[in-house]
């Protein structure tokens, strides 16, 4: 989303309740929330826009820097400190700070300046959910005559909800039943229904604006990743249905059994593809993700095919999982075909060529194959198919950079020199170690399993050092802990690594 036009929605919004000549008391709210909003977002200080507008709502004082509470006992500070920005209190530079310039403080209702000297002002502005404010705001539009402005604000309204800007902290229901009886959300889409001819006016300036302009219904329903989604875009974008059969239709799809006929179609292309070598793994089915992996077992290097289905994204990706012997042994475990399992894993759209993934038709911009399960067979078999090719170009290769080869990384205490050699295999886009202590705690256990205890130590106070930094979640803390212990009292095993999946590690410290 474009923030400069929020900074500009909410400019023309700030005109239109100065020309409305609205009571002080709500024109000051209105104004409030309205930047409550702008404030949401990534967006500059645009208040000197409307500078007139704001004073005459006595949202934004303008005070002679003589003012300053504190300008009488340092004037000296004043009159030599030109800075845009200015202390509240001079003598506690962290309480915030006013803007300064020309000679004048410029500070707004409620904010730090205002709390130090508001017995000397009106009273504060009052918080109030954003269906409210932008239901107020149709309706002075509408009164104005101002059409674009009514569809572009609605669009907005649209826009903000559907891409998680406004959620339940600005008074959007979490639960969507909810919805149907809030009376500004209520009220919002009675005025789309009665004002449809304005939100149908053409806009070329706007026509494909990804804030300022309505989406489509199919194409929000096309990316609803649930019930509640597909019901929130017919709420908003179908306001012609009635809201009985709005709502009979949310509570059936809550009923609705997911059809994973799709995916098992997906197990037997992949499982007729792959040879004997290759076994089967995981094949978990649910609601939210569905899971294939299949495996083959080397002398040297275990590999795991993890096919992820994501039904919220409508998403098909391919990572590919390595698994040493060696580390294994360490860890006194077996083969695992479970992606948390994994000690390496490599995305394969990561991995393959960018131009060649932007030349492919079936390929999405969230990282991985186009997979709508409502699309027909025909549809579906040529997405796998796509997927098929990309592993048969670049399957080889991944496989050849996950082979270890430990002589590589034993007996070597330049640290910086290690780092940069698997700062190689990242930037071919091959998954190696999750992070940098991970990387260290096998430099420190490789180097003592072959009798080299000064690099060992070498790697140990390393990784130790990074953990007294308090770097990374408690879970990777403990789990660094774990391998310490290892190396230094032969405790327990060596800890599982972090991956593109280590979210779903236990949080305990025996794994």
């Amino acid at each position: 989303m474009s923030y400069h036009q929020v900074e500009d929605i909410i400019e023309d919004a700030i005109h239109l309740v100065a020309q409305a000549e609205l009571p002080l008391e709500e024109g000051r709210d209105l104004i409030f929330n309205l930047y409550r909003f702008h404030d949401q977002h990534d967006t500059s200080y645009t208040r000197f826009r409307v500078l007139e507008q704001l004073k005459t709502y006595r949202y934004l004082y303008e005070w002679p820097l003589e003012k300053h509470p504190d300008y009488a006992t340092h004037p000296a500070f004043f009159e030599g400190n030109k800075d845009v920005w200015l202390p509240v209190y001079v003598s506690d530079r962290n309480a915030g700070s006013v803007h300064h310039r020309n000679g004048h403080c410029f500070f707004e209702a409620g904010d730090n300046f205002w709390e130090r000297v508001k017995a000397q002002l009106p009273a504060p502005d009052q918080a109030q959910s954003a269906p409210a404010t932008f239901y107020r705001l149709l309706q002075i539009a509408q009164q104005q005559g101002e059409v674009l402005f009514v569809k572009r604000w609605y669009a907005t309204f649209v826009n903000s909800i559907l891409d998680y800007e406004l959620d339940e902290e600005n008074g959007i229901p979490k639960d969507f039943k909810a919805w149907l009886k809030e009376a500004d959300l209520l009220g919002i889409r009675a005025f789309a229904q009665t004002h449809q001819a304005s939100l149908a006016t053409e806009d070329e300036d706007y026509e494909d604006d990804e804030l300022l302009a309505l989406p489509e219904l199919e194409e929000e329903l096309e990316l609803a990743t649930d019930a509640k989604a597909k019901a929130q875009a017919h709420f908003l974008l179908d306001v012609q249905m009635p809201l009985a059969d709005l709502k009979a239709a949310y509570e059936a799809d809550l009923q609705s059994t997911p059809d994973y006929e799709p995916y098992e179609r997906a197990y037997t292309f992949f499982r007729g593809k792959l040879g004997t070598e290759w076994t089967d793994g995981l094949k978990e089915m649910k609601p939210d993700q569905v899971l294939l992996t299949f495996q083959k077992k080397q002398e040297h290097l275990v590999t795991t095919l993890i096919f992820e289905f994501d039904p919220s994204f409508k998403l098909l990706r391919l990572d590919i999982g390595a698994q040493w012997p060696e580390i294994l042994d360490w860890q006194n475990r077996a083969v695992s075909p479970d992606p948390a399992r994994q000690h390496f894993i490599t995305s394969l759209w990561g991995f393959s060529e960018e131009a060649a993934i932007q030349a492919d038709s079936h390929t999405s911009g969230w990282g991985g194959w186009k997979f709508n399960p409502k699309h027909s067979k025909a549809t579906l078999l040529k997405r796998m198919k796509s997927l098929w090719s990309f592993y048969q170009k670049n399957y080889a290769d991944i496989e050849a950079a996950h082979r270890p080869n430990l002589k590589d990384w034993e007996g070597n205490a330049d640290s910086d020199q290690l780092m940069a050699q698997r700062a190689v295999l990242l930037e071919r886009g091959i998954g190696f170690f999750g992070n940098e202590m991970d990387f260290k705690l096998f430099l420190a256990t490789l180097n003592a399993k072959a009798g080299q205890k000064a690099i060992a130590q070498h790697y140990l106070g390393e990784v130790e050092a990074l953990l007294a930094q308090g770097l990374g979640s408690d879970q990777l803390q403990r789990r660094i802990a774990q391998g310490i212990a290892y190396i230094t009292q032969n405790n327990g095993h060596h800890p599982e690594f972090s991956n593109l999946y280590s979210p779903r590690l236990y949080t305990n410290s025996s794994i």
